[in-house]
């Protein structure tokens, strides 16, 4: 602009013309300094953008790197859960299974006992039944016997009553059944004869007859 005024106003020496370089370089050089300053601030935005985009993949490759870990750090844990689950369960199975055991032998002890046990009460019963039927054939066998001892007494309480009164004579006599005759009678225990007097009333001997 200053060149062109002095060409303007009839200035056309070499100063001018010097002055008139100088400013277009100057005018140049401005121009690339501002186009390299452009340049500069255009670059640096891109690499602040480059540097933001990449604070911002980098937070998200964090964000899922620590995700990652906390879900294979979660897996883990339920795999090991499972694991000790796996091994609890085995654990009862196998407890399990050995008290079954135990319980089956003693389950076999026990019956075992139980058949003992209701032999040997079988074996009582059988030998209490037969002792009911041995005393009951004994009871049978000394009734018979006392009833025929009652009745042989009997008879023999009346053969000794009419040897002593005799029908013809009002007397009597004092005469007693010979210790013979009386020897000759078994002797069975008190007990079973139903004790004194069970064969009824003794004959009276030596007594007079009462007079009808």
């Amino acid at each position: 602009l200053a060149a062109a005024a002095l060409e303007l106003l009839g200035c056309r020496d070499g100063r001018g013309l010097a002055l008139g370089c100088l400013l277009r370089w100057a005018h140049g050089a401005q121009q690339a300094r501002r186009g390299r300053t452009a340049e500069t601030a255009e670059s640096a935005l891109r690499a602040k953008h480059e540097r933001f985009l990449m604070v911002q993949q980098r937070r998200q490759d964090r964000a899922a790197l620590m995700a990652a870990c906390f879900w294979e750090l979660l897996r883990e844990a339920r795999e090991r859960r499972r694991a000790r689950e796996r091994e609890g369960s085995a654990r009862q199975l196998e407890e399990s299974l050995g008290l079954l055991e135990s319980l089956r032998e003693e389950r076999g002890g026990l019956e075992e006992q139980l058949g003992l046990a209701y032999r040997q009460v079988d074996l009582v019963t059988e030998t209490l039944q037969k002792e009911l039927r041995t005393k009951e054939e004994l009871a049978a066998e000394l009734r018979e016997v006392y009833e025929k001892l009652r009745r042989g007494g009997v008879q023999r309480a009346g053969h000794a009553g009419e040897a002593v009164y005799p029908a013809s004579r009002g007397t009597y006599t004092t005469s007693r059944p010979s210790s013979a005759k009386s020897d000759s009678l078994p002797h069975l225990p008190a007990s079973v004869l139903g004790g004194v007097g069970a064969l009824g009333p003794a004959p009276r001997v030596g007594v007079k007859e009462s007079e009808d």
